[in-house]
């Protein structure tokens, strides 16, 4: 635990040690003008918050009278049902008790006690200067860590370095991240708990709560304790008015404030200044805050933050910690399109429901489309093509992905768009890619290209005849791989045979690129070029039709 202080005060002092550097002064020298400060600096806020304890223990008596009044009233509904509660519970005890042994023939036993000596003046210095002894080596232990860690600082980052085993461009940027995150987090956190201790000293001043300084300190202190800290710390002035006021409305006056102070700044000041970017989630911090105060009792609830924080970071740049940060960071750890298939593999489909959602408001129907939509077909073709998902399993799931593609574009399957040229977008085989067309032709729409969709029922030789019935401007065959690349490239051929001089794109959907040895066997094949993305294929359809802006499936 000093040793964690010390590195945390470190992070805290190193920028002050490298400005006094700057300035002029040598390492030995800035490190000994830090340390003193930052010592000065605790010896003050130690100093206040003890005078102001003393005083508050002074005045205490003279709040006990307040004290019993206000109890009294709260307690006389109760307080006979309380004194026969009590009167019950002491009779049970008594039955409870063994007998004396004092049968006939027998005397009754003796007492014995044992009077310890009286206490030596070693234990009586003890029993003085103990409680304030052991903090007191423990910061003489953290001060000295201290020192030598701002005196060696490069030679610890070195050392960590070597010891991480990792490349030194990727541990440096982890420990620059970590430093930059820590400091960021103490110093804006500082600087909200000071403006919010002062102004909670203000207003419990301006009420008439005794040791008004003493909770803006204490608030100043305990806010840097996650989600608890402020409560506690808000305790103290609560009951002091309790104790303090005849009245009830002093306190509530100090609860109003105390409600207020903190709801602005939480909810505003906080996200403002630093938007709570600590990179930790909020479950994370309070597991870290039970651990580490279990593990080294209330210093763990000030290194709490620092201390998950710098792990989340390593955990970013180290593969081997990245356990860690999947567990305790803050960002999503599945896509969009990853949480929507795995919602509707639940049978979830409310919650799939708001994963589209939530993308349509992120972006335009055809960007969550990209995102969420073709993803989804691809891996539940993948998934079928493997085994993994059974025949039911992936008409559920087309069948959800089609009328979420309804919801998406909010465009009838069938309408009428004018007669002439149009884009023809034909499914190579099967319902996923008879939907991955139909988004096509509605991107296509969007743009004010005609587009028309044939079904994936068709047969190879009703298909070609439609084909040459339409007389399209130019046709996207559209697959999922693996399993529709072979088939992609047959129909491409034969489209092209029977309809020379025709072009013919192939879509190959969410692939990250196309192999450059498929793209040579699709030219070969008769096709004008292979994407794998809705704009791509938008944008390679607007020069080969004229504009039109209806979308007309092929019934």
């Amino acid at each position: 635990m000093p040793v964690a202080l010390a590195a945390l005060l470190s992070f805290i002092l190193a920028p002050l040690v490298q400005w006094l550097q700057r300035a002029g002064l040598n390492r030995v020298v800035s490190v000994l003008v830090a340390a003193v400060l930052a010592l000065s600096v605790l010896s003050g806020l130690t100093y206040v918050v003890g005078s102001q304890f003393y005083s508050l223990v002074q005045d205490l008596p003279r709040y006990e009278e307040n004290l019993r009044a206000k109890i009294r009233p709260l307690r006389r509904p109760l307080g006979d049902g309380l004194d026969e509660t009590a009167r019950t519970v002491k009779e049970l005890a008594d039955e409870l008790k063994p007998p004396e042994q004092t049968a006939r023939g027998q005397a009754r036993i003796p007492k014995v006690e044992v009077v310890p000596p009286p206490p030596s003046v070693m234990d009586q210095l003890r029993s003085v200067f103990g409680p304030v002894l052991a903090p007191l080596s423990t910061a003489g232990i953290v001060l000295v860590f201290l020192v030598f860690m701002l005196l060696e600082r490069d030679t610890l980052r070195e050392r960590v370095i070597r010891m991480s085993g990792a490349d030194i461009n990727r541990t440096t940027r982890a420990l620059a991240e970590a430093t930059q995150r820590v400091i960021r987090y103490l110093a804006m956190q500082t600087l909200i708990n000071s403006a919010e201790g002062a102004l909670l000293t203000v207003g419990l001043y301006a009420i008439g709560v005794p040791n008004a300084m003493l909770w803006g300190t204490l608030l100043l202190v305990l806010r840097f304790v996650p989600y608890l800290g402020v409560w506690v710390a808000a305790a103290f002035p609560v009951a002091l008015a309790v104790a303090a006021f005849d009245d009830w409305r002093h306190v509530a006056m100090t609860i109003g404030l105390i409600v207020a102070l903190e709801s602005v700044t939480s909810q505003l000041i906080e996200p403002l200044v630093y938007g709570r970017q600590t990179g930790v989630s909020p479950l994370a911090l309070l597991v870290a805050a039970v651990f580490w105060t279990w593990l080294w009792g209330p210093a763990g609830l000030f290194l709490a933050i620092p201390l998950t924080v710098t792990l989340v970071v390593i955990a970013k740049y180290l593969p081997q910690f990245a356990f860690m940060g999947i567990m305790m960071g803050d960002q999503p750890v599945l896509e969009p399109w990853e949480r929507y298939y795995q919602r509707l593999l639940a049978r979830a489909p409310e919650e799939a429901d708001e994963v589209l959602e939530e993308s349509m408001q992120n972006g335009t129907p055809r960007e969550a489309a990209e995102r969420v939509l073709i993803p989804t077909l691809a891996m539940t073709e993948r998934d079928h093509y493997r085994g993994m998902l059974n025949d039911a399993q992936r008409l559920y799931m087309l069948a959800h992905a089609d009328a979420a593609l309804e919801e998406l574009f909010h465009v009838s399957h069938v309408s009428r768009a004018p007669a002439g040229p149009a884009v023809l977008c034909v499914p190579v085989q099967g319902q996923a890619d008879e939907i991955s067309a139909a988004m096509l032709a509605r991107v296509l729409a969007g743009s004010g290209i005609a587009a028309r969709v044939l079904p994936s029922t068709l047969s190879r030789e009703a298909l070609l005849e439609r084909v040459a019935h339409e007389a399209p401007s130019c046709v996207f065959l559209c697959a999922f791989p693996p399993s529709g690349i072979a088939a992609a490239r047959r129909l491409c051929r034969r489209i092209g045979e029977a309809n020379p001089g025709l072009p013919i794109d192939v879509v190959l959907w969410d692939l990250p690129e196309v192999p450059e040895r498929v793209t040579r066997q699709f030219i070969e094949s008769g096709a004008r070029g292979v994407f794998t993305r809705l704009s791509e294929a938008a944008a390679q359809a607007r020069p080969a039709t004229q504009a039109a802006k209806a979308v007309q499936p092929v019934e």
